[in-house]
């Protein structure tokens, strides 16, 4: 978590995010560029701009019993095949988060692009699923 300056705007927002919570979970693309996935499984992947590789986040069980985050780092080329499904959702998660664009205003929405859905891409986003936002940070 990054804290805001005191008295100022927010260091870091989310920009845009797709939400398909209701079956897989949410995307994101932050001011700063970096993407993101938060599965319903409470599970993520993150990526920074440019970087071949991806951390990977899971909630295990510590020692004493409680929950804590494990972070794994792995390169786009060659995932763990427990994750490749994942891996396939948070790329369909940030392909249409580039092709919508960053035009839209804050809280707008639409649908999935057809030619997009016909590509094969968002083959496990079915129809029904809420659609992108586009966001900024709080004035």
């Amino acid at each position: 978590v990054i804290h805001p300056p005191p008295g100022g705007p927010p260091a870091v927002w989310v920009r845009r995010w797709v939400d398909y919570t209701a079956r897989y979970g949410l995307g994101y693309v932050t001011s700063q560029g970096t993407y993101g996935a938060w599965f319903n499984d409470a599970t993520k992947i993150i990526s920074r701009p440019g970087d071949p590789r991806f951390v990977y986040v899971e909630r295990v069980r510590g020692a004493g019993g409680g929950k804590r985050d494990q972070r794994s780092r792995h390169a786009f080329s060659d995932p763990p095949p427990s994750i490749r499904k994942k891996l396939l959702l948070f790329s369909s998660f940030r392909a249409q988060l580039d092709q919508d664009g960053s035009d839209s205003d804050p809280g707008s929405s639409s649908t999935l692009d057809p030619s997009w859905k016909a590509s094969g891409r968002a083959r496990a986003l079915e129809a029904g699923s809420k659609a992108p936002h586009a966001g900024g940070a709080a004035a």
